[in-house]
């Protein structure tokens, strides 16, 4: 069968701002209700009320109220600004990009700074804020910096979420949206997997990868690769993780033969302690 332009497309706002939006807003709002429903922070929030907006490459800087006052608050755009009611989800979503959780960190914290110099003396002010990183890739590890208001999801998982959406509309339109999404998730995943553009560097051995973690966490370089992933490193004794021929880093996982960066150093100390 030949190629389509569907088939090949990779811009974030293809999936972010038309797909998605087309799956959350058919049949009653649906999706966004079940979308809701299926995050901890809106468990009992009215998710059934029709007061609802849904906002795509959303700039309250640029084009919400009066200029804040502070100037130096950047220009800062997410995806998709979704409100229930007086719930409020702001998504900023990846696909085909694989960001360090630290650029994520810093991209949502820019995006919540700008929404904020904008809600004062707004019907938005007492609304419950609520921030999404949605990615391909299905780790990220904890955000210590940005609180409770914070979460992640896979497009895997927010496919799992809207699939019985779909399936119950029994509408031709849903079901070509979730295919394209579905058969996306799946090319990315597979690019990534397979492409050498996961290695972002390499520590030649244990210990100058120990005497770098501190650095390279900070710069977002969370995992590690090896091949077997954690069950292979719990087997491995001291003396094969130091003469190991190298230690590839990587800001983000996309298989499980890339480990958090913080079991190889424990690993690594646990044994170095009992010799």
């Amino acid at each position: 069968m030949e190629q389509k332009f569907s088939d090949t497309a990779r811009s974030e706002r293809h999936f972010s701002a038309m797909l998605l939006p087309h799956l959350l807003l058919a049949n009653n709002f649906a999706g966004l209700r079940a979308l809701f429903r299926s995050l901890d922070r809106f468990k009992g929030a009215d998710v059934d009320s029709n007061d609802i907006e849904i906002v795509a490459e959303l700039n309250p800087i640029r084009d919400f109220g009066e200029p804040p006052i502070d100037s130096n608050i950047p220009q800062s755009v997410p995806d998709l600004f979704l409100r229930i009611g007086e719930n409020v989800l702001v998504i900023e979503a990846k696909f085909f990009t694989y960001p360090s959780e630290k650029k994520i960190d810093e991209q949502i914290t820019s995006q919540r700074k700008a929404i904020e110099s904008r809600l004062e003396g707004t019907r938005y002010k007492c609304y419950s804020f609520h921030y999404l990183a949605l990615t391909v890739h299905d780790e990220l590890n904890p955000y210590p910096n940005l609180g409770d208001d914070m979460s992640h999801l896979t497009w895997q998982k927010v496919i799992e979420v809207l699939e019985p959406v779909v399936n119950n509309a029994k509408s031709l339109d849903l079901k070509y949206v979730l295919a394209e999404l579905k058969y996306a998730v799946q090319r990315s995943a597979d690019e990534q997997s397979k492409s050498g553009s996961v290695e972002e560097g390499r520590c030649k051995t244990i210990q100058e990868l120990y005497q770098r973690a501190p650095e390279l966490l900070a710069q977002g370089y969370c995992y590690i690769g090896f091949t077997g992933g954690v069950d292979e490193l719990k087997s491995k004794n001291l003396d094969d993780l130091e003469k190991r021929d190298h230690y590839k880093y990587s800001s983000c996982k996309p298989n499980n033969n890339w480990v958090p960066m913080g079991e190889v150093i424990l690993r690594y100390l646990k044994l170095k302690k009992r010799h």
